[in-house]
């Protein structure tokens, strides 16, 4: 883990010098599924700003966290990781569809404000 997020780290640092950034399609499912590995991801975020100087947007942290993620994991990979994560966000995609209304993004209640299970 630690070779392949001080590799990730450092691109990032690039990317964040010249002002480009990747959108992070699965932060939102990150942030539920995993969510202390999101927390320490943004902590970690925030330290690189402390001490870079350099504007890193929060939206860095889903892709630290899947760094986290990985490593849980001794027989799977990161690819394997992001698999595992847009198989749930389709499933919530679906269900959504199903019953004609969309979820709330930002926690586990629907758009209406009820628990959904």
């Amino acid at each position: 883990m630690l070779l392949t997020l001080s590799d990730h780290i450092s691109f990032m640092l690039q990317r964040a010098r010249q002002n480009a950034f990747f959108n992070a399609p699965l932060e939102w499912d990150i942030k539920m599924l995993y969510p202390s590995e999101y927390e320490y991801s943004l902590k970690a975020v925030e330290l690189m700003r402390e001490r870079t100087g350099i504007k890193i947007p929060d939206q860095e942290a889903a892709f630290i966290a899947l760094h986290f993620i990985n490593s849980h994991y001794d027989n799977r990979d990161m690819q394997e990781t992001v698999f595992i994560t847009k198989v749930i966000q389709n499933v919530l995609n679906i269900a959504s569809y199903h019953y004609g209304r969309p979820f709330d993004r930002s926690s586990y209640l629907d758009c209406n404000n009820k628990v959904t299970t």
